[in-house]
């Protein structure tokens, strides 16, 4: 299976997900700051938050469509340091990239690449019990001028 996730951010709040989910429906999440609203069906619904909307359209995701999102609006969903208070962290090479290798092992194990020179994230994994998920990131365009027209429903 494999999803894509789109994300546009911009300060201090505008955020829109778009893609295909694992099981290959489109969806479209827009945050204007203020309200949030996902179109996983064909109708635009009301989120209370821009982090339950992405998690209302990620799926199996193992919570990976949720990190990067949620830690640009500062949401209260998802905090790295609460998933990771007893991380491990190595310095590891992904695709000739030197990443911090931060492992969580408890009744899930999480796994976090982060590149050690910008810390975007490069990759993740989660296994529970037999099933395992990993997320490999596309290295992210920033500080490019984004048109507000993207921030509001289509």
């Amino acid at each position: 299976m494999k999803g894509t996730a789109h994300i546009r951010f911009m300060r201090p709040g505008m955020l829109r997900v778009s893609g295909r989910s694992m099981f290959g429906s489109e969806y479209d999440m827009v945050s204007n700051g203020k309200t949030t609203e996902v179109n996983a069906g064909g109708t635009w619904e009301p989120q209370p938050s821009a982090e339950l909307g992405i998690a209302a359209i990620t799926g199996i995701s193992g919570n990976a469509g949720t990190y990067v999102p949620t830690t640009l609006v500062h949401a209260s969903y998802v905090s790295i340091s609460t998933l990771m208070p007893d991380a491990k962290v190595t310095k590891e090479t992904v695709n000739d990239v030197p990443t911090f290798h931060a492992k969580l092992r408890g009744p899930a194990s999480v796994d976090f690449w982060i590149n050690a020179k910008t810390y975007f994230i490069v990759k993740s994994s989660m296994t529970v019990g037999t099933t395992s998920i990993v997320v490999i990131y596309d290295t992210p365009l920033v500080n490019y001028p984004i048109p507000v027209k993207v921030f509001k429903k289509s």
